[in-house]
């Protein structure tokens, strides 16, 4: 787990002079048009106004189930495409507002390193192309430079130019593959790397040499993070803040620690219950949700998780709860926020033993 906390981060952030979020994520929407069978078009929102911040030397963890709208979500902050409402603040400038060029140069001081390290490397070019490639098109330096610059990168994650700069993506390992594409997205200098399931698809041994790469790169380059992934384990070792998303929808952000310790919205309560000890085995008073989640297409009125809660009332049902402040840092989006830890014992049916 991060140890700094989101405190001490925003202390050393005011500390050297910054006082506002490095980016700031202001009611993003994101809505797909789908063709169904027999049902016709259909709007599907996979992105349900969120809001959420990270600032300079943080690292904040985006967990949920799969389908919950978090690579989507991902996308939008990076453009890819631009969302349909909101706004996406980094470094002052609002993303969505800019284009051509001054998108562009906002842009490189935000990369990205994907799932899935092998697609998202050309086959064709060598490791020493692929990590110059970023340098060449925004011309930058001279030759002789940038090819320094690329040694430095590849020392820097692990790898020796000499040894695995002339390979191509098919010669190497997969932790090798992403190791190259986490120096690539290195090499414009970012203040915020987006990891969108960066350690999913790798074994679970090089898992750990990866994720505390991440951890060595964030002090060495300064870097911020926003990590995305439906490992509760990996959510707890990296982040100093999480997000829980739910149905295209924000529903706590909290202190790592906090969340863990303490969780307030029901959902997050039933996702970090699924988590098994260490000895592989189930958490004794585990959350069985019932029901189905809600199709996108058509979420319920009101709260979103409403019909899987076991504490739902009619409130729920009537009114959407916003994501509310509870304390420093930590906010939630639910009517009964503290109900979930007084009540006696939750409904029968609920629990597993």
């Amino acid at each position: 787990m991060a140890t700094s906390g989101v405190d001490a981060v925003r202390q050393t952030a005011r500390q050297a002079g910054t006082t506002a979020p490095l980016l700031d994520v202001r009611h993003v929407e994101r809505t797909f048009v789908v063709n169904t069978p027999g049902q016709g078009r259909r709007k599907i929102q996979a992105v349900a106004d969120v809001s959420f911040d990270i600032w300079p030397g943080e690292t904040v963890a985006l967990v949920g189930e799969t389908g919950c709208g978090k690579s989507t979500l991902a996308r939008s902050i990076l453009q890819l495409p631009r969302p349909e409402a909101g706004e996406v603040v980094f470094k002052g400038a609002d993303l969505v507002q800019l284009r051509h060029a001054a998108l562009r140069n906002a842009m490189q001081g935000m990369q990205v390193v994907f799932q899935d390290p092998f697609s998202s490397l050309n086959p064709r070019w060598n490791v020493l192309e692929l990590v110059g490639e970023p340098l060449a098109v925004h011309d930058v330096g001279t030759k002789q430079e940038r090819t320094r610059r690329v040694e430095e990168l590849l020392e820097a994650v692990g790898l020796d130019a000499r040894i695995h700069g002339r390979r191509r993506p098919r010669e190497l390992s997969g932790g090798q593959c992403q190791r190259v594409a986490i120096a690539r997205a290195l090499t414009l200098s970012p203040n915020l790397m987006v990891c969108d399931e960066a350690v999913s698809s790798l074994d679970v041994s090089i898992q750990a040499q990866i994720l505390n790469l991440f951890e060595d790169l964030r002090t060495d380059f300064d870097l911020s993070y926003l990590f995305i992934t439906h490992d509760l384990s990996v959510a707890r070792h990296m982040s100093d803040r999480i997000a829980v998303m739910y149905l295209g929808k924000i529903v706590e952000l909290a202190p790592s620690t906090e969340l863990f310790s303490n969780p307030l919205h029901p959902y997050s309560a039933a996702l970090l219950s699924s988590m098994p000890h260490s000895d592989g085995t189930a958490t004794p008073d585990r959350i069985r949700l019932t029901g189905d989640i809600p199709s996108a297409a058509n979420p319920p009125s009101g709260c979103r998780f409403r019909t899987r809660c076991p504490f739902a009332q009619q409130l729920c049902a009537d009114v959407e709860p916003p994501l509310n402040a509870v304390s420093e840092g930590r906010q939630v989006a639910c009517h009964f926020p503290l109900e979930r830890h007084t009540a006696a014992a939750a409904p029968a049916g609920t629990r597993v033993d």
